[in-house]
């Protein structure tokens, strides 16, 4: 008999030496005698450790010592299933079937502690939430919501989207640039996801990576090309201050056609709306339309006599000095573009894309209460709650109960 051999059967005559049954202790001394293995001597091989080890190299489970799997076994026993099958081969057969058993439930119980549980339902109803208050202004409520839609599916590519338009508005615009990355990891070709990258890339003067962003946006969303190339430009260009023809209207002395009012400082937020040009584009667009100059001159008399405000606007066709009112329409309208709601809504950002290339198509839509409802807002939002274009678009904010398509504002 080989060395090795020998250690093995007085390793095995040594673990059945510690059992206490008469069986066994008969077993142990049959293999002494054949074996010629005395009753006393040290052993090289402990057989208990190397059965365990052998069953951890194998990834074997053992559960014979774990009180769990005791507890399972005597559930099992007591509901009569290993009745009548002792020292069987049924008996085996379901002893085996339970240990199979038991260890499934505790490898799912491990999975289950490692790898957070998903809930689709819970998310998605934090996601809705989070769009509705989003809607209603209610930023930090909704990134809150969204967060808690991530912890139910951190997989979903949309609610950390949607979490960047949340910060956009919020002005953090490093948290919206992080959140449009891990949607972007989830989801390489989410359109939406890029869109809010670039608006916080453009916010952080980080201006090679949103031109950057808006390439890669010409790739997967083609459609809207002349929309993307017309940001790029506007990225390209230098800064200047001629950009805003009416950056010094408000403070203008006698050159100013507007210096008889007195510097404008009773007409509420007048003077601020004079230096802001998406507005005073826009109306004076507006008033080039049938009704519009009576209805500003009417406003401008109740707020004051300024009437020759309304005939100055009328002026306005490009002889009265101020530059290339064509080139800066398409930058006004590209800013507009920018405003998060506007990015949120396919119908606001083809209606106010068509507006950039032909003001006129604007006023086909003032009726549209989606369209009214943002202007409205828009305008509150530039000159707070007594601006002095609140008739012009639609007469105050949107009623909860009015009924309006926001189907596509939100992911």
């Amino acid at each position: 008999m080989s060395y090795a051999n020998r250690e093995l059967i007085k390793s095995i005559v040594d673990f059945l030496s510690k059992e206490t049954t008469e069986g066994t202790q008969v077993a142990a001394q049959m293999l002494r005698d054949t074996y010629q293995i005395p009753s006393e001597g040290a052993n090289t091989i402990n057989l208990e450790q190397v059965w365990r080890s052998g069953c951890q190299q194998l990834n074997i489970v053992d559960n014979s010592s774990d009180e769990k799997f005791k507890a399972f076994m005597k559930q099992l026993d007591s509901m009569g299933y290993f009745k009548n099958t002792t020292a069987t081969d049924t008996y085996e057969m379901r002893y085996e079937k339970a240990k199979h058993k038991f260890q499934e439930k505790m490898k799912a119980h491990q999975q289950q502690q490692v790898t957070p549980s998903v809930d689709v339902e819970k998310a998605e109803k934090a996601k809705e939430e989070g769009n509705e208050k989003l809607k209603n202004k209610d930023f930090d409520g909704a990134v809150e919501c969204y967060k808690e839609a991530m912890k139910f599916n951190p997989e979903n590519h949309i609610y950390p989207s949607n979490m960047a338009a949340a910060y956009i508005s919020l002005n953090q615009y490093e948290k919206a640039l992080k959140c449009a990355e891990q949607s972007i990891k989830l989801n390489d070709k989410y359109v939406k996801a890029y869109q809010r990258l670039a608006q916080a890339q453009a916010k952080l003067n980080k201006k090679k990576e949103a031109i950057a962003t808006y390439e890669k946006l010409i790739e997967l969303n083609p459609e809207a090309e002349v929309e993307y190339r017309a940001k790029i430009e506007q990225l390209s260009a230098p800064a200047t201050a001629a950009s805003n023809p009416f950056a010094g209207l408000g403070g203008m002395g006698g050159a100013n056609p507007l210096g008889g009012l007195g510097g404008l400082g009773g007409l509420g937020g007048l003077g601020d709306m004079l230096n802001n040009p998406q507005f005073m584009q826009m109306a004076m667009n507006m008033m080039q339309q049938p009704g519009m100059q009576e209805m500003m001159g009417n406003m401008m008399r109740n707020m004051g006599g300024a009437g020759g405000l309304a005939n100055m606007f009328g002026g306005m066709d490009g002889q009265s000095g101020v530059p290339n009112f064509d080139e800066q329409q398409k930058v006004v309208m590209n800013q507009i573009l920018e405003d998060p709601e506007v990015q949120q809504s396919d119908k606001l950002t083809r209606i106010f894309t068509a507006a950039r290339d032909d003001p006129q198509t604007l006023v086909q839509h003032m009726s549209d209460p989606e369209v009214s409802a943002f202007m409205q807002k828009y305008a509150t939002k530039m000159f707070g709650g007594n601006n002095p274009f609140s008739s012009m678009f639609g007469g105050g904010p949107r009623d909860d109960n009015d009924k309006h398509d926001d189907s596509n504002m939100y992911a």
